[in-house]
């Protein structure tokens, strides 16, 4: 192949992989909330993982303190849309993330 047919096709690889994170970021802008509830708020509630691991270990144990309850949160936006922007740029960033694992 000729240096042109090798730029040629490196630019259908570049527009084939902006497709496929394009695709992926719009499915997980569609279902944002259930990503931010399901995984990445998941360690400020009662039932994660490991919080469920250290309260079996805390009734094994015998040591009260290794069992948490749940977290506290409370987000202020201080910017205009910024609630929008993350979830765009969550979407953005997943999205190259499931397109290329």
């Amino acid at each position: 192949m000729s240096f042109m047919d090798h730029i040629e096709d490196l630019r259908w690889h570049l527009v084939r992989s902006l497709i496929a994170i394009l695709i992926a970021a719009i499915l997980v802008f569609i279902r944002i909330e259930w990503i931010f509830d399901r995984i990445i708020m998941a360690p400020a509630k009662s039932d994660f993982i490991s919080y469920r691991l250290f309260c079996w270990m805390a009734r094994v144990l015998h040591i009260d303190s290794l069992c948490l309850g749940a977290v506290q949160l409370k987000f202020q936006n201080t910017e205009l849309a910024g609630q929008f922007i993350m979830s765009f740029s969550v979407s953005i960033f997943l999205g190259f993330v499931l397109a290329f694992p």
